[in-house]
């Protein structure tokens, strides 16, 4: 049943309400699956013939070690946590009845079929993730704009999934439903509209979350309040039209080529007279 760090089951693998298992292992003496539960301060052994367990419980099955089943039901009071592990469910389904608790961990569970979670029900993602059947399963891209500023944003959807993120990303094999994309604060600027955006994914489906970060001019005069403030300019007041330096061009000008608004050896260049530059500069 075993090979090498990993572990091989059939059948549809039940915790019950109180028990936590703790280690697994085929032995060559009786040719059988052991199961070791530990329920409070007590350990209970059981063999079990060619059938059960995926998981060890409080991560003794962690670090790259790999399982498969078909199936998972987790009862009420039970917390099954992966610790790091890869449970491969070859499109079976996993099911977290009322009051029972799935813990990812850090680990991966592949091959999904559905993630079934009770109203009373928790899944703790922990870094971890479920890779579902491609059969069932579509994409989230998330693209913010513009693409320097690599704004924050936080995915949400069903049974409680949650990744944080920023820029562009494409997030696959996401199970069907609905997600909901919130654009986080980033000083200086306005977050996307509408915030939250909320789509539904189907299978084999792609939904895109845009939105355009604006620089926040608090006082609508074109200058954005970061270059005010920059500049030491006043941005809840209209100042566009002055010429802070005397330099022969608004602040709004300035602002436009990039120029220093305080100091009149730094100013735009005419087009339409390229050498007024010169006079200036004298």
């Amino acid at each position: 049943m075993s090979n090498g760090p990993g572990f091989v089951c059939a059948d549809i693998c039940t915790v019950e309400p109180g028990y936590v298992m703790r280690h697994y292992c085929a032995s060559p003496f009786t040719k059988k699956d052991e199961l070791f539960l530990q329920y409070g301060e007590s350990i209970v052994r059981r063999s079990i013939f060619l059938m059960v367990v995926v998981l060890l419980m409080g991560g003794l099955l962690s670090g790259g070690h790999r399982a498969f089943a078909e199936g998972i039901t987790i009862h009420a009071g039970t917390t099954l946590t992966l610790g790091g592990a890869v449970l491969d469910l070859n499109c079976t389904d996993v099911t977290v009845e009322n009051g029972g608790t799935l813990n990812l961990d850090g680990g991966v569970i592949e091959e999904c079929g559905d993630l079934i979670v009770g109203d009373d029900a928790a899944v703790v993602w922990g870094a971890g993730t479920i890779e579902y059947c491609q059969s069932s399963v579509g994409t989230v891209s998330v693209n913010p704009a513009p693409d320097s500023l690599d704004a924050p944003w936080i995915v949400e959807g069903p049974s409680g999934y949650y990744h944080v993120g920023s820029g562009d990303e494409t997030l696959p094999s996401l199970a069907q439903g609905e997600y909901t994309c919130t654009w986080l604060d980033e000083a200086g600027w306005v977050t996307p509209s509408p915030n939250p955006a909320t789509y539904s994914l189907v299978a084999d489906g792609t939904i895109t979350f845009t939105g355009t970060y604006v620089l926040r001019d608090t006082d609508e005069d074109g200058l954005p309040d970061t270059w005010e403030e920059q500049y030491d300019l006043n941005p809840l007041v209209d100042d566009a039209s002055e010429d802070e330096d005397g330099d022969g061009f608004t602040n709004l000008a300035e602002y436009q080529a990039g120029t220093d608004p305080t100091d009149p050896d730094s100013h735009p260049r005419s087009k339409a007279m390229p050498w007024i530059h010169l006079l200036l500069d004298d």
